[in-house]
Order: structure tokens, then sequence, then C-alpha cells
């Protein structure tokens, strides 16, 4: 998801370090508030200021966020992709065993 809007003026407290709100401040929902700098990447500690995955009830950055990999030639896949029984391929990876073509449809 995109990253929420800054708003001003809260006494609520921050979910992350609990201490009171009284300048800008980040909002998911309607019960979660953040400092901007508390509101931060799980893994890399670093704020997340982009867009950022939430995945357990932390939020993730889209440069630590889990990345898909081509069965075939096990690159990350960043775009197109192909699916067959729950595993992913590059479009021009997906080939026929014997002729070696590549597969398209469904």
């Amino acid at each position: 998801p995109p990253l929420p809007d800054y708003a001003m003026g809260s006494k609520r407290a921050c979910t992350k370090c609990r201490l009171t709100i009284t300048g800008a401040y980040l909002e998911l929902g309607s019960d979660r508030l953040f400092h901007p700098a508390c509101f931060s990447c799980s893994k890399c500690k670093n704020p997340i200021d982009g867009e950022f995955q939430e995945q357990h009830d932390e939020f993730i950055c889209l440069a630590c966020a889990p990345k898909e990999h081509c069965q075939a030639c096990k690159k990350v896949i960043d775009g197109a992709f192909s699916s067959v029984q729950g595993r992913k391929y590059h479009p021009d990876c997906l080939c026929c065993t014997r002729c070696s073509s590549t597969l398209t449809g469904s």
C-alpha cells in the first residue's frame, strides 16, 4: 500500500513508541498512529518513506520485501510472469522441454 498521508494535531499515542503525538503523524486505518520516524521497516529499521508491505503486523520496505523468483532461471521476477501449478516463471523462461519453444496462453 502507498504511504499514508501526514496529519497534524493529534493528542494520541504512537503505536510503536507509545509516546504522545503532538506534531505530524502517520495514520494507518483508524487505530494505528505513528511518529514519522517510528514508522520504520521491521527488517532494516530504516524509516519507511514510500510504499511498503505489511506482513504479520510488521511493516517492511520494498527493498526488504520478499521477492518472487523464476523457477527456471532463479532470478527475481520484477514484472510480468506466468504461473504453472503455483510456480512462477518469467514469460521467456517458460519453455517446452522437448523443443525449447516459449509457452504462452492458458
